[in-house]
């Protein structure tokens, strides 16, 4: 292939050669790298552009989902694009930076002009240095957009942590002497700026003391509808404490944490019949990353929530017009059984041709006990049937060995 490509254009294949020798001057390094990082913004920006336009004219007919999976896209991954074309879509001074920095001012406040922040230059809090966007790093501008949420009141000065991390300082600071004065203490000032609604589900264990605490920094209407969610006795509250704190504390109304609590409960319970069509695993982490992802909005999370639900309503509907049709079949099979079931060839009563292959008769046991059982809507007589023809094979199986 090499050969035939320098036949036909040897000059061209002449400049690709050169053109895969690097320079040696690290200026000259610099500058490729940079214009490189330049191009993956430019990438983000259009890829973005494309997605929203799929999803706004519902290109996909309900399969959003489904198409990103095959883009190898994740649906996280896909709001940061969508975004990252909605705030810097039409500011050119954005086309310099690289994606990172992009992805970092997402979440400034929505009333900030983005244009005007990467012009201008702000003070970087830890150095106290002036420079503009272009000449931070990506850990000086999460600073600054840090500061600047802080002033428009999205960010508090204790910022919640993971309830991993509460149990580990809750761990080490009881029984560690002024410490655990100083935790008790910061208790019972933060229990006089809780709600009532928090106060019972303190005095009820419901909470912990640091989630306590934590909450104790919410406005008291936040708190209020914290306290109501605390109050349905969601399963699994405790583990989820942290994104339901989260998503309050963006302003999620009371609504939208609540369909996605009742959404979850339904993936873990159904969990059997949902998880052979779609997967529950990724849902839940979905929904929870978004519910802690200060970029996601809550118009945004509704539109996912309904997106999940169809599916796993589609999923329950398709496996029990299965089950019916498998119900069905099985009670026509069985209706023109004997009351006596041992006095049936049990061939015939598994519905398999006399001599079928063992394995067959196994699988065809397990299938037929999935719609015959007492606690799957059959009955006692069938279950005892099927039984009966399956140990009277498996007897004369394990004597033909």
């Amino acid at each position: 292939m090499r050969d035939v490509k320098q036949r036909l254009n040897p000059k061209a294949f002449k400049q690709s050669s050169k053109s895969d020798e690097l320079s040696g001057d690290i200026r000259v390094i610099s500058e490729e790298i940079q214009s490189y990082k330049q191009r993956v913004t430019s990438s983000i920006i259009e890829i973005g552009k494309r997605l929203k336009h799929v999803k706004e004219n519902d290109l996909t007919r309900g399969r959003w989902l489904e198409w990103l999976a095959s883009l190898q896209i994740e649906a996280r991954q896909a709001q940061r694009f969508m975004q990252a074309f909605e705030q810097f879509g039409n500011t050119s001074a954005s086309t310099h930076l690289e994606s990172g920095k992009i992805i970092e001012m997402l979440t400034l406040p929505p009333e900030v002009d983005r244009a005007e922040f990467i012009a201008k230059k702000h003070t970087v809090p830890s150095t106290g240095d002036e420079k503009a966007v272009a000449e931070m790093t990506t850990r000086e501008l999460r600073e600054v957009v840090k500061e600047q949420r802080k002033a428009a009141g999205l960010v508090r000065d204790k910022a919640p942590s993971h309830p991993k991390q509460d149990s580990k300082r809750e761990s080490t600071t009881i029984g560690s002497g002024t410490d655990y004065a100083d935790e008790i203490q910061e208790f019972i000032e933060a229990a006089k700026r809780l709600h009532p609604d928090i106060k019972w589900a303190v005095f009820n264990c419901r909470v912990t003391i640091r989630q306590a605490i934590l909450i104790s920094t919410l406005p008291d209407h936040q708190q209020k509808v914290l306290g109501e969610i605390i109050m349905r006795a969601y399963e699994k509250f405790d583990v989820r404490f942290y994104h339901i704190f989260r998503a309050i504390s963006k302003s999620y109304k009371i609504e939208t944490i609540e369909q996605a609590m009742r959404l979850l409960e339904k993936l873990a319970s159904n969990v059997f019949i949902i998880g052979s069509v779609v997967s529950t695993a990724r849902m839940e982490t979905s929904i929870l990353e978004m519910m802690a992802d200060d970029s996601t909005t809550e118009q945004t999370f509704r539109e996912q929530l309904d997106e999940f639900r169809s599916r796993v309503e589609e999923a329950t509907s398709n496996w029990r017009k299965h089950y019916e049709e498998e119900a069905g079949r099985f009670r026509n099979m069985f209706g023109s059984l004997t009351q006596n079931p041992r006095s049936d060839n049990p061939y015939k009563v598994l519905g398999l041709p006399e001599g079928s292959p063992f394995e067959e008769v196994t699988a065809r046991y397990r299938s037929l006990m999935q719609v015959v059982h007492p606690d799957k809507g059959g009955s006692d007589y069938l279950f005892q049937s099927v039984k009966a023809a399956y140990d009277e094979i498996r007897a004369a199986n394990k004597m033909a060995v």
